[in-house]
């Protein structure tokens, strides 16, 4: 190994085990036993005071008195209230209602009306079944020239056979462009910036 491997594997200090932490009851020097606290400090010390208008709360069951008990009678409407609410719940048992005098309900002309269904258009045709029965002169028939022309694909030369399209043509070649064309091929005005020369 060299002297620079050697160097390299050598811990780093941040990472070396650390003294284990001491206890968290700790020495108080003699010095802060002594230690008188200030005025500051004693006026902050105090606990804070209740506002002058506060009460304390009111208890959630008061004491009455055995006068007030003998006395105090609860009136038809307090008993009233005092009554818990019955909570409705459905049952689910089966109940078999009879009725002494049943209605004859009878629908008016207007729900007759509405159900009535609503019928198909006179030119409406159903969908035409996958599979049907061929004529037998379309097994017959014979497809006339212009069909078989017409049933050719096109013809189209790839590019790898005698075919470059980065050929210019001769006449491409000799052609001059016009004025308006070299008009339009000039950049704009607002583009061209003249170069100020600095010294």
């Amino acid at each position: 190994m060299t002297t620079r491997i050697e160097y390299l594997a050598r811990p780093k200090p941040n990472f070396l085990r650390l003294p284990d932490r001491e206890s968290p009851e700790w020495k108080v020097s003699a010095a802060a036993l002594k230690a008188c606290p200030s005025e500051r400090l004693c006026f902050l010390a105090e606990p804070r005071q209740v506002a002058p208008g506060w009460q304390p709360d009111r208890p959630l069951s008061p004491t009455l008195g055995m006068g007030m008990r003998r006395i105090a009678e609860a009136s038809p409407r307090i008993c009233q209230l005092a009554v818990p609410k019955k909570i409705w719940a459905p049952s689910y048992e089966k109940t078999n209602f009879t009725l002494k005098n049943p209605s004859k309900a009878e629908p008016s002309s207007r729900i007759l009306l509405l159900a009535v269904p609503k019928k198909e258009h006179q030119d409406f045709v159903p969908n035409r079944p996958l599979s049907w029965h061929v004529a037998k002169s379309v097994l017959v028939a014979v497809a006339s020239e212009r069909l078989l022309e017409l049933a050719v694909p096109k013809s189209r030369k790839p590019l790898f056979d005698e075919c470059n399209p980065y050929k210019v043509s001769p006449a491409a070649l000799s052609a001059t462009a016009s004025p308006r064309i070299l008009e339009l091929s000039l950049p704009s005005p607002r583009w061209c910036r003249t170069k100020s020369a600095h010294m």
